[in-house]
């Protein structure tokens, strides 16, 4: 976000924390390059990995100037890499997606304009499980409700975070 709270409306950042994913970065940045939805911006964050996920992450950069790289300096884990990427984001929407995760092409393109016509500041789905060769690993999707609220959440957090899109 820029230093005076204004954000590009319509546009969605899409945070990716990173460590030792370099067998996987490409197929999930990949994810995101192809979505239909274009109007996004890539954050990656390295959390001090040890294996080539870095050098990969930059490379991508090169090629599309809607990715930023960012790096840490010590190994923090998830969450403080995910945050050191949100205090970059430019994007009226936030999204997360891990650096050995993928979406199918219409994910954001489907959940903007759910939200939009629903009018809410929240949305998550459901998601299915892949092995590293991206395989389906378990049939059938990961079970979600239909509706969630602040309460609900608070008591089980059902909601992948990899589907997730904040207003």
């Amino acid at each position: 976000m820029d230093k005076n709270n204004v954000y590009i409306d319509d546009m969605v950042s899409v945070i990716m924390p990173a460590y030792n994913s370099g067998a996987y970065i490409e197929d999930a940045v990949k994810s995101v390059i192809e979505q239909t939805y274009e109007n996004w911006e890539l954050i990656i964050c390295d959390d001090k990995s040890t294996d080539d996920t870095l050098s990969k992450a930059k490379k991508l950069a090169a090629d599309d100037n809607r990715i930023t790289v960012l790096a840490t300096e010590k190994n923090s884990g998830v969450a403080a890499a995910r945050n050191t990427a949100m205090d970059e984001a430019k994007g009226r929407y936030i999204a997360f997606l891990d650096s050995d995760d993928c979406w199918k092409p219409e994910k954001l393109e489907k959940q903007i304009g759910f939200m939009n016509d629903k009018k809410c500041a929240f949305c998550y789905s459901s998601y299915s499980f892949i092995d590293e060769n991206g395989n389906a690993a378990r049939s059938g999707k990961a079970p979600i409700k239909k509706s969630a609220d602040y309460k609900s959440l608070l008591k089980d957090n059902f909601t992948g975070t990899l589907t997730i899109v904040l207003d």
